[in-house]
């Protein structure tokens, strides 16, 4: 890649913060009354599916990958996070 792509690139990337946070305010100033619930429903299960697809895709594939008595403690720890989660998604 040469310099001034690179450039363009980190530029680019330094700017979707800012946008987003102005895409977000707009939406929310006329969004306030009707659809603010639903949209931020719709923004929550994005992210959590975001989360959900590198969790299972690239974390946990790569940590079941090998065998024998370890594989099994890394599935308690696996359930045992996923049941601390699950309580404090009920709790909180």
């Amino acid at each position: 890649m040469d310099q001034s792509k690179a450039k363009k690139t980190i530029y680019l990337f330094s700017l979707m913060t800012p946008i987003g946070i102005v895409i977000g305010l707009v939406m929310h100033h006329y969004l306030l009354q009707n659809n603010q619930t639903l949209l931020e429903a719709s923004f929550d299960a994005i992210a959590a599916g975001t989360f959900l697809y590198v969790a299972t895709l690239e974390v946990i594939r790569e940590e079941f990958s090998g065998r024998g008595k370890v594989l099994l403690g890394r599935f308690s720890f696996l359930t045992g996070g996923l049941l601390v989660m699950a309580a404090l998604a009920l709790w909180l």
